[in-house]
């Protein structure tokens, strides 16, 4: 820590948390953290690649360092903003001392922390006298991130967010340098990185979450295979969600992805077009929700011959419902992705159709998978309650979207879990009480 203040903004603005312990570094040993730093990018210029990133945002050390309201030194470390950009300053000479001219060194920077009201944070102004100092000590370019840990607004940011949220920020410190600028932050397809650079807003787009999603981003753009790309969703419960909790639970690299499973799982999970092993066989796939849809590409892709029945109307199942609750409309973006695929690979699918023997003995599948989904548990106490309490309507989450049952005036949501908030938030849209 800079000066031992928790370099954490959740920890510092909410009382409920116990801050984590924390002590300011020594000069001595700010000197030595620097090191480390330049050791780093000398082992990645020994290993032969191009560039090398300094991360001084998202309320890290060097973030913290930045921060007015985390860096209370009053040496030359500290104070004003001089003082408190010299740990990057030193970190940056350091890093190109120990690359050399031909491998690029890069600094991320917030434009802003999001600190809440009546706190001192990083704000863009900083963020815009900071670049030129950046680009004078030799930064090859700036990546414009946004928030800390814990701060009014995600780092990662949700579907809730904009698409391209961090943009205007990458374009206001790029008006102060002439070195590149990069932006960040819910960019996941490749029209809209060009449209962001076309219009200026930035030199070039990085793309995290949407290189999870879909590995081959790059490749399908350049050959013009747009509607190939499978979309990131940004729900953030594969990868950010489930990377913190393998933390918490001393299990880290624990990234998964909602819409590419094989995500952690390639050495295991092989996905090449064709490949199968022994003949091809017949296969039945029940449901045709997002795991129905996901199972049946994946046999077709390997050269299986895959029907899939879904009993409804319509593909999705839960995803398509999912969309309908505000601000995740697009969970829904998988659906017409996996419609192509399906198209492409040749399934048959048939929908409104409802599996039973005289269909098993017509098809005579070698495999059948069951992906019929599951039906909501309502507890028998619950159930007595209501039914005793005469005129309360007693609703599933799937009669409220799927079935569009009428909720009333006032509503009690059983269920504090993600879906519950999620169908408070929908019944809460029409005006309705909702407890």
């Amino acid at each position: 820590s800079p000066s031992g203040v928790a370099a954490n903004a959740q920890a510092v603005f909410d009382a409920a948390r116990e801050a984590p312990q924390t002590k300011a570094l020594t000069i001595p040993e700010i000197a030595e953290v620097v090191g480390h730093f330049a050791a780093a990018a000398g082992r990645c210029r020994q290993a032969g690649l191009d560039f090398v990133e300094i991360h001084a945002g998202h309320g890290y050390l060097i973030s913290a360092f930045l921060s007015p309201f985390f860096n209370r030194r009053d040496d030359a470390y500290g104070g004003d903003f001089e003082g408190r950009s010299r740990f990057l300053v030193d970190i940056l000479k350091a890093t190109k001392a120990a690359v050399g001219p031909r491998v690029a060194v890069g600094v991320k920077i917030n434009g802003d922390d999001f600190m809440p009201p009546g706190l001192e944070g990083w704000t863009l102004d900083d963020a815009c006298r900071l670049a030129p100092i950046l680009e004078a000590e030799g930064a090859d370019y700036i990546s414009v991130t946004a928030g800390a840990m814990g701060s009014t607004r995600l780092t990662v940011p949700p579907m809730y967010e904009p698409q391209g949220c961090f943009a205007d920020m990458a374009e206001a410190v790029r008006s102060t340098v002439s070195i590149p600028v990069a932006t960040v932050g819910r960019v996941k397809h490749p029209a809209m990185a060009d449209a962001l650079i076309r219009d200026g807003k930035a030199d070039f787009v990085c793309m995290g979450r949407a290189m999870i999603a879909d590995s081959q981003i790059v490749d399908k753009a350049r050959a013009g295979d747009l509607d190939d790309i499978r979309l990131c969703l940004a729900d953030c419960r594969g990868c950010i969600d489930q990377e913190m909790r393998g933390i918490k639970a001393g299990h880290p690299g624990s990234t998964s992805c909602v819409v590419n499973p094989r995500m952690q799982r390639e050495s295991v999970c092989i996905d090449i077009e064709g490949d199968r092993k022994g003949a091809a066989k017949t296969v039945l796939v029940v449901g045709g929700g997002l795991a129905g849809l996901e199972a049946a590409r994946r046999t077709a892709f390997s050269g299986h011959r895959v029907t899939l029945c879904e009993s409804r109307s319509w593909l999705g199942g839960q995803i398509r419902l999912a969309a309908m609750i505000p601000g995740r409309v697009e969970i829904g973006d998988m659906l017409p992705w996996y419609e192509r695929q399906l198209a492409k690979h040749g399934v048959e699918v048939r929908l409104g159709v409802i599996v039973d023997a005289a269909m098993l003995d017509a098809l005579k599948p070698d495999v059948v998978v069951i992906a019929t989904g599951s039906e909501p548990s309502v507890p028998q106490n619950l159930m007595g309650l209501i039914s005793s309490a005469g005129d309360i309507a007693m609703l599933t989450v799937d009669d409220v979207l799927e079935h569009h049952a009428e909720a009333g005036a006032n509503v009690l949501v059983v269920g504090g879990d993600q879906i519950g908030m999620q169908v408070a938030d929908y019944l809460s849209e029409g005006g309705r009480t909702v407890c």
